[in-house]
């Protein structure tokens, strides 16, 4: 009995995570399907409203208007950031992470804009670090657990039925 119940807790616990790691995925990458962008958070200077590895998607800012309290995506000095906007000046937008005291020291240019937010998908995004950023052996477990989780034997959970035997032909 201890074993059903054991293979039980683990297939429910398998399929589970698996269901929401799959899903999430899905969510932080069908957009592109629809013309979006997404972008990895990569620091932790806008939580806790964006937290490292969490996804966000972003719509063109074209097509949306940029106000204050926008999330934004623009590059500056060759790097890509995402932060608050919080005043709307005259040649562009003044930033701030929300977790910085203060503003950026820089004014965000209209066309340094890539994105607009428009939602986030939580963590799903650390797969996409670890491998930018070289950590191999996080990508290698993680990568093995899920294999292992999806491995599970799922078609021992319920006992296969044994062959009837029929005593009449002495089997």
């Amino acid at each position: 009995a201890f074993g059903l119940v054991s293979r039980l807790i683990l297939n429910t616990f398998s399929i589970f995570l698996l269901s929401g790691v799959f899903g999430l995925a899905v969510l932080a990458t069908a957009p592109h399907l629809l013309g979006f962008d997404a972008v990895v958070v990569g620091s932790g200077s806008m939580e806790p409203s964006l937290r490292v590895a969490d996804v966000v998607v972003l719509a063109d800012p074209i097509e949306r208007r940029v106000g204050e309290s926008s999330v934004i995506n623009y590059w500056v000095d060759d790097t890509s950031r995402i932060h608050r906007v919080v005043e709307v000046v005259p040649d562009g937008y003044r930033t701030k992470g929300d977790a910085n005291r203060a503003p950026d020291s820089e004014t965000v240019a209209p066309q340094a804009v890539t994105g607009i937010g428009i939602y986030v998908v939580p963590f799903i995004g650390w797969p996409h670090l670890w491998l930018t950023t070289g950590q191999w052996l996080k990508l290698i477990a993680a990568t093995a657990a899920l294999v292992l989780l999806a491995s599970t034997e799922r078609a021992g959970f319920v006992d296969r039925p044994q062959p009837r035997t029929d005593s009449r032909l002495g089997h």
